[in-house]
């Protein structure tokens, strides 16, 4: 009867053990963003990306990383624009915004301005370099945010166009300057 006793004890401490370890997991759960977070001026602290050409047998991957002195306003109304300072010069690019789950989508007003939307390309004795005006070149970014709050954007771009060689990865880091009321 002791013998019993102690197994199904046993029993009954396993499976307590195991229910509570099967509770569900909270990272696991997709970011949602809340537009209102996303209203107000931010500076581009970062813009790192990642364009990789895939060829046969072989596989070529170019990175840029810039600190741009940038910023984007984002306003209530879903438009925004985007300053960036190159060489004393600064670069005005407007835009429309909107949110959907955890995607942040920017569709840049590109006429006769910008950069190159593919960065520029390395060759002989030059480098791969992805800036602030060449994201701007891109009329429609659509940007999935991973971490947001008051303080704090990160986004991540990612394309990987059917039939095409070049991936490309974009992380852009960017800290509030202030809100918008």
């Amino acid at each position: 009867m002791k013998h019993r006793l102690k197994l199904l004890s046993l029993l009954l401490i396993l499976l307590s053990v195991s229910f509570i370890a099967c509770d569900d997991d909270d990272d696991d759960k997709e970011l949602s963003v809340d537009s209102e977070l996303i209203i107000g001026e931010w500076k581009v602290e970062k813009l790192s990306t990642k364009m990789t050409i895939t060829t046969e047998g072989s596989g070529e991957s170019y990175t840029s990383i810039s600190e741009p002195v940038a910023t984007m306003v984002f306003y209530e109304d879903g438009s925004g624009v985007s300053y960036n300072t190159v060489e004393e010069e600064v670069n005005e690019v407007a835009f429309e915004w909107s949110v959907e789950a955890q995607n942040l989508r920017i569709d840049f007003e590109t006429e006769g301005g910008g950069g190159n939307p593919g960065g520029n390309m390395p060759g002989p004795g030059s480098e791969f370099s992805f800036t602030m005006d060449d994201m701007t070149a891109i009329p429609a970014l659509p940007l999935e945010v991973t971490k947001i709050n008051d303080e704090i954007m990160n986004a991540k771009y990612l394309s990987n166009y059917a039939n095409s060689p070049v991936k490309i990865e974009m992380i852009i880091e960017l800290s509030r300057v202030n809100s918008i009321n």
